[in-house]
């Protein structure tokens, strides 16, 4: 029997919504595995109606997406995804503490670069990319990053922080983990009665913050999503041990 999904709507009107996408759901359906769910499918379940996609996130990474409630809304907000006047905001824990406060990554990308489809900076073949990153708050060997993706490359954010020596915790892909665990930031850590440890989070720790963009009708839309449990139980117990 399928899991039952939980969506927090975050932004609902009669040609838009929004959610705080679950980390763990792929956004739209797979090609391959059509039984795996995907938020798309559940918020269609869910309004009985057909929804248009406007941007994505990785299945790993929780929070804002936005969807169109009709065809004429979608083709609007794509010129304005495609024409980069949709704001994106983004928070990652990363592995050691920046020397900077606010920093511009620009470096080349390319995508499916090696035999690990992974976004590898490239300065012959790469496309211009740019992400804006500051730190929001330093931790004893980790830190806290804002970070706005100025331009839309596949796995940017995860690239570019790698790139500067700032691997996401829990990226397995560009990093060296896939779960991050008390025992290895906590000194003198004790296990429970059971002797098993639960990680603090098994999965990329990127969390899309919000988008605001000005709407076709002249409003100015702003959505945030807040950080889902494990993203916050991160921060909380970093910010305990700092």
């Amino acid at each position: 029997m399928m899991k039952k999904v939980n969506i927090e709507i975050l932004y609902e009107t009669d040609s838009l919504v929004a959610v705080n996408k679950p980390a763990g759901l792929l956004t739209i359906p797979d090609r391959y595995d059509t039984q795996e769910p995907s938020l798309l499918e559940e918020l269609e379940n869910i309004y009985d109606t057909r929804l248009w996609i406007l941007h994505r996130l990785d299945k790993d990474t929780s929070g804002v997406v936005l969807f169109a409630r009709n065809a004429e809304t979608h083709h609007d907000l794509s010129a304005l995804f495609m024409d980069r006047r949709v704001h994106k905001t983004y928070y990652a824990v990363v592995h050691q503490a920046p020397t900077w406060e606010t920093r511009l990554i620009d470096l080349p990308l390319c995508i499916d670069a090696d035999r690990r489809h992974r976004t590898k900076v490239d300065p012959q073949r790469g496309k211009p990319s740019q992400t804006r990153v500051t730190v929001e708050q330093l931790f004893r060997r980790h830190s806290l990053l804002k970070v706005e993706p100025l331009t839309g490359r596949t796995h940017q954010i995860r690239a570019h922080l790698t790139a500067i020596g700032h691997p996401i915790i829990g990226d397995a892909l560009y990093g060296d983990e896939a779960e991050f665990y008390l025992s290895t930031i906590k000194r003198n850590f004790n296990l429970n009665r059971t002797g098993i440890e639960r990680p603090i989070i098994a999965r990329c720790a990127l969390h899309s913050h919000s988008l605001h963009f000005d709407s076709t009708s002249n409003a100015t839309i702003s959505i945030e999503a807040p950080f889902v449990k494990d993203f916050r139980a991160l921060v909380r117990q970093l910010s305990k041990l700092s």
